[in-house]
């Protein structure tokens, strides 16, 4: 949705793999990968899955990038201008894995040593950390 009534947006979006040096094919596309969003209106994007082996006993991770762009007036010099990029977890899950995933955080084993906080997760579910204390 753009909220501004004045400015439209190019919006872009994209997906990648989790692990920044995974350089394999991912197995989503997102459409439309690239459209204008004028002022007060709003788009859906889509994520097709477009067909991979990803792993059946256990969840797999993505990022679903999305990034907006302004224009830049003509003329105009020395002016800042911010572009927002945002970075979205998406996850795959398949059908029939055991375990509950509400629970999967119950089940994670945590150790210290030597000033370190290591974080064992024996379950098929991804576990996402808010804040640790």
């Amino acid at each position: 949705t753009n909220a501004d009534t004045h400015t439209p947006y190019l919006v872009q979006s994209w997906v990648e793999n989790y692990a920044e040096n995974d350089k394999a094919r991912v197995p989503f596309i997102v459409t439309p990968p690239l459209f204008r969003l004028d002022p007060e209106q709003n788009n859906v994007l889509r994520i097709n899955f477009i067909g991979a082996s990803l792993p059946r006993d256990r969840e797999s991770v993505f990022w679903l990038n999305v990034k907006s762009i302004a224009p830049t007036p003509q003329g105009e010099v020395n002016k800042l201008q911010v572009n927002i990029k945002s970075k979205f977890k998406i996850f795959y899950r398949p059908n029939d894995l055991a375990g509950d995933p509400a629970k999967a955080w119950q089940q994670l084993k945590f150790s210290q040593s030597g000033g370190r906080l290591t974080v064992i997760n024996p379950t098929p579910y991804f576990v996402s950390f808010y804040a640790i204390e």
